[in-house]
């Protein structure tokens, strides 16, 4: 009897904490519907209006003249159309719930392909739990998740890291290796367009699991990821060799393209690792057996 009343007792713990945690998060995503746009996101709909919705001309034109950050000038473009219907300013106070939905499944697809034999209602919580810790612990929250333009650059790509990690986990346990190869060089591909340090990140992500194949004698799926970084690297230097890269960093000289990478290694990847992994010290524990 004891037993019974010890699991109910335990099942309840789990049920307030993802009830606290739920409440918490979805507190977040009710201060994004008093969301307004602010400074580029105006760029966005001029470039709009000018050249029309996806052209290839408000493309190269933000390329050219604006940013490198091509996966970034797509989906800024893309989200603007919403105008074109009169509801871009309502869509506006959505993109925070849109990415907190996204951050959430991005942690609770990397934690499941990690950790397949936790369970599903564990693992919910899990996830639940780190997004809580990841909104409270992110600098500068009005820009990373309130502004358009900050939340497409910095807030995204992060996620699509915890998507790749995932899809990766999975290939190299020889798990539909086809498809989720596949998968991951395309987002390596889509993550490379955002931000630098974030594409430098996850760069650095699939060269360590290259290294970690080849120390296992897994010669094959080292082979593999050569696939997805190669892509992940001609998405860095499609935004290097930007006209507009070199004019947004003031540069008289276009650096060369490995004292680049390198420099951001330096400055960018502890950036990365704290706004990613610093909210993990808190939910470790979770993972333990009951």
């Amino acid at each position: 009897m004891n037993e019974i009343s010890s699991a109910g007792s335990k099942y309840n713990y789990w049920n307030i904490g993802a009830a606290l945690c739920g409440v918490y998060v979805l507190a977040y995503a009710a201060i994004g519907f008093f969301a307004f746009p602010s400074a580029d996101d105006y760029a966005f709909l001029d470039t709009l209006h000018d050249y029309g919705f996806l052209s290839w001309e408000a493309q190269y034109q933000w390329y050219s003249k604006v940013t490198g950050r091509y996966a970034f000038n797509f989906i800024g473009v893309a989200y603007t159309s919403f105008d074109y219907i009169g509801a871009f300013f309502d869509a506006y106070r959505v993109l925070p719930l849109l990415l907190i939905v996204l951050a959430y499944s991005s942690v609770y697809f990397c934690v499941k392909s990690c950790f397949p034999d936790v369970s599903a209602k564990k693992t919910a919580l899990l996830s639940l739990f780190f997004q809580a810790l990841w909104l409270s612990q992110m600098p500068g929250l009005n820009e990373a998740l309130y502004w358009m333009n900050g939340s497409v650059l910095y807030f995204t790509p992060l996620c699509v890291t915890l998507f790749e990690a995932g899809f990766m986990v999975r290939m190299l346990r020889g798990e539909r290796v086809a498809f989720n190869l596949t998968v991951l060089s395309a987002l390596a591909f889509l993550n490379s367009g955002f931000v630098e340090f974030c594409s430098v990140f996850s760069l650095l992500i699939l060269l360590a699991a290259a290294v970690w194949c080849v120390c296992r004698k897994d010669n094959k799926s080292a082979l593999l990821l050569v696939i997805p970084i190669i892509l992940s690297v001609s998405g860095i230097y499609i935004d290097y060799i930007s006209p507009a890269t070199q004019h947004r960093a003031g540069l008289g000289e276009r650096p060369a393209f490995i004292t680049l990478i390198k420099s951001t290694f330096l400055w960018g990847i502890p950036v990365a690792v704290d706004g990613l992994l610093s909210p993990l010290k808190y939910v470790l524990l979770l993972l333990l057996p009951d």
